[in-house]
């Protein structure tokens, strides 16, 4: 017990990795110890490694079954994309304890990532009708009746809650992804740096000074991305403004995008986001550049088509893979399923037949890490090919999408690459939508060229699909 002891203390401090390995060698000289598996199954959620915590927690609850253990349970299930048993669990945790909010709440969310919008209200007004003003299911219902549509009862809501409690985190930050949800982008930049505290993101890699707007002529500024990949595609937009006032721009980023951005006039340098970077005299977030420039809606979109293509990122394939007759079309039907909405955003390949369908149309699969099955999904589909092999990087997928007449994408990195090539994209958006993407408009203040498609209820993908295949039958004349 006291090496039990030890790494629950360790953990206390915040000294993680020292915890786990206490507990880790506790599990060892005692096996199947619930409360143990449990202590060592939650210090491995905490270290972002829920494949680990996942099996001992299971084990824990088989053991010696409790609320705790299965509240545990239902977030390493979450954490793993595992939304329908985390439910399951959470509704486990609160047979045995119906007083705890904490389980209520996550249980709520749990049904609103699968778009169990009602239940999830329903759940989250009960805690507030036991516990009225609550912090977290007040913050939580905002978010609900934002997925639900209701932005004017989210922002009645946001502004009583700050009335009580100004410095709430979560509040400041919810209430940001409300104004971009309804269109106030300079409300929503100038507010969107409080994802920090509110815990939404992961710190930044790199310390120093933070730009908060100071003069940059003659100095070095680093810009890191702290997010995916349509973030940064969608925000190096702004790099341009302080590349303009003199500075020299290093951008930190995943190496998939270093070709296509060193590309760009306004960068200088792309590091990774490992190691030691080059000196520097500011670094600042790359989703905080607008907020820190002052900018709003009518800032947007700026330059129009910003991203290069440089000739030699064309490969010698591309002109074999096109059709002269036909409409060329890119493909995009899923993104990464490490995304934590990829269960909402993403549809299978077999769900675009009626697309696939339409005559006079070559279509490009431009998916990567494809599964067998949409291997031999493509491979039997004569009017769909597959160009996966091309897709080295982002600098070698512009240079793909670049040559095509039109890109059909749904809410991954491709769609902002064909909107910011400036390429005619059609989105394909799940219900509710990301705050990006506001609601209802069929355009987007950020690309031009991008003709949305929305999803009339969650979950509804053939209404979608059926509604861009007329769009491409008119297109195709």
């Amino acid at each position: 017990m006291a090496l039990v002891q030890e790494a629950a203390q360790l953990r206390a401090q915040g000294r993680g990795v020292e915890a786990l390995a206490k507990a880790q060698e506790a599990a060892r000289l005692g096996p199947d110890q619930p409360d143990i598996l449990q202590l060592l199954a939650v210090l491995h959620l905490e270290q972002g490694d829920p494949k680990r915590g996942l099996p001992l927690l299971e084990r824990a609850v088989q053991l010696a079954p409790n609320a705790e253990k299965l509240f545990n349970l239902g977030i390493a299930r979450e954490e793993s994309g595992q939304w329908e048993t985390a439910i399951a669990a959470y509704e486990q945790a609160l047979a045995l304890d119906a007083a705890r909010s904490d389980i209520r709440n996550n249980l709520a969310m749990a049904l609103a990532a699968v778009n169990r919008l009602a239940e999830a209200e329903a759940t989250l007004r009960e805690v507030l009708a036991r516990e009225p003003g609550q912090l977290a299911a007040s913050n939580n219902l905002g978010i609900v009746l934002r997925k639900r549509g209701r932005l004017d009862e989210a922002q009645t809501l946001y502004a009583e809650l700050l009335a009580r409690a100004p410095h709430d985190a979560n509040a400041l930050y919810n209430r940001a992804m409300l104004a971009f949800e309804m269109g106030d982008l300079r409300t929503g930049f100038a507010q969107y740096a409080t994802r920090f505290a509110a815990g939404r993101v992961k710190p930044l890699r790199f310390g120093g000074p933070a730009w908060r707007g100071e003069p940059l002529y003659g100095r070095t500024l680093l810009i890191q991305n702290e997010q995916g990949f349509g973030d940064a595609i969608q925000y190096i937009r702004f790099a341009r403004l302080v590349k303009a006032q003199g500075a020299r721009v290093i951008v930190a980023i995943e190496p998939a995008l270093h070709r296509l951005f060193n590309a760009l006039p306004w960068v200088d340098q792309c590091i990774g986001l490992v190691g030691l970077p080059p000196a520097y005299d500011f670094q600042v977030a790359m989703m905080d550049l607008p907020g820190v420039l002052g900018l709003g809606e009518t800032d947007l979109p700026g330059e129009v088509g910003y991203l290069p293509v440089l000739p030699e990122w064309r490969g010698a394939a591309q002109s074999e893979a096109m059709a002269p007759d036909a409409l060329n079309v890119g493909l995009v039907w899923r993104g990464s399923a490490a995304h934590s909405n990829d269960h909402n955003r993403s549809l299978e390949i077999t769900a675009l037949e009626p697309l696939l369908s339409v005559p006079g149309v070559r279509f490009h699969a431009l998916v990567k890490d494809l599964a067998a099955r949409e291997k031999r999904a493509i491979a039997t589909t004569p009017t769909l090919i597959n160009r996966e092999a091309e897709l080295e990087d982002f600098a070698a997928t512009a240079a793909v999408v670049e040559s095509l007449d039109l890109l059909i994408s749904v809410d991954t990195a491709a769609l902002h690459l064909g909107g910011a090539l400036n390429k005619p994209t059609w989105g394909l958006l799940h219900a509710p939508p990301e705050w990006r993407w506001m609601w209802e408009r069929e355009d987007s203040p950020w690309y031009p060229s991008v003709r949305l498609f929305r999803q009339p209820h969650p979950g509804n993908w053939a209404g979608v699909v059926e509604q861009v295949a007329q769009a491409l039958c008119r297109l195709v004349g």
